[in-house]
């Protein structure tokens, strides 16, 4: 509440300082001798002009914040769409590592291009998940099958983050399967 007060200062405070100037001028008009009933017309005018100009700013910078949240959305909704598009294809690449070598890449590239569209968690989660990708030829290499699963777990954990990161409901009934990485081969 107070931060909205306080951007209401920043923007009204010219015509908040000039109303206060002209009832302190009004002050010295009553005390010079103007008639009860004209004196009390006139601050009751300031009045409603106080409250009519500040309930103005107030609504028009709420009405600008709202724009620009809406012209924020799409381009947010873009970039998460096609994040959630190239993390998709990392995690079905995860076993052709000739690949995946490229879609890191990929996914690098577009990252630096389009992370700040982004939420916070959005963006860390992406990037993990195709750093976390490059780590399994490695892991598979050395036959850690406890950490194989725990990366695997992380990068597929980056689809549930990217998605809820843009707060729409989820299909009844859908479920990502993905090929998962074993050991043999």
């Amino acid at each position: 509440m107070w931060n909205g007060l306080g951007r209401i200062w920043h923007i009204a405070r010219i015509p908040i300082l000039l109303v206060a100037v002209v009832v302190l001028l009004l002050l010295t008009l009553r005390l010079a001798g103007l008639p009860s009933d004209a004196f009390l017309s006139l601050v009751s005018a300031i009045i409603g002009g106080l409250i009519a100009t500040l309930s103005q700013v107030w609504f028009s910078e709420r009405d600008r914040q709202t724009r620009l949240q809406l012209a924020a959305l799409d381009k947010r909704l873009e970039a998460a769409q096609r994040a959630y598009a190239r993390w998709r294809r990392l995690c079905y690449l995860l076993i052709d590592y000739e690949a995946l070598d490229e879609i890191v890449l990929e996914c690098q590239t577009w990252w630096d291009d389009n992370c700040l569209y982004l939420t916070a968690p959005a963006r860390q989660a992406f990037r993990s998940a195709y750093l976390d990708a490059k780590l399994m030829k490695n892991l598979r290499a050395n036959r850690d099958l406890k950490a194989l699963q725990e990366n695997w777990n992380h990068i597929t954990e980056a689809g549930r983050i990217i998605e809820s990161s843009v707060y729409l409901p989820a299909l009844s009934g859908w479920k990502d399967e993905f090929p998962q990485p074993s050991l043999n081969e």
